[in-house]
């Protein structure tokens, strides 16, 4: 079940094409790394899926 909703997904998705960031590993790994306070259900990145 996803932690995150739709709005803060969408956020990231945005922010991360914005960045330049085409990967959602890339996005998920700048967001946990600068933003984690913000995304606090942000959760574990596996295999590429965002959980």
């Amino acid at each position: 079940m996803p932690k995150l909703s739709d709005a803060e997904a969408i956020t990231m998705e945005i922010m991360g094409e914005f960045m330049g960031k085409d990967h959602d590993e890339g996005i998920w790994r700048y967001f946990h790394n600068h933003w984690h306070d913000w995304f606090p259900n942000l959760g574990w990145l596996r295999h590429s899926v965002i959980f």
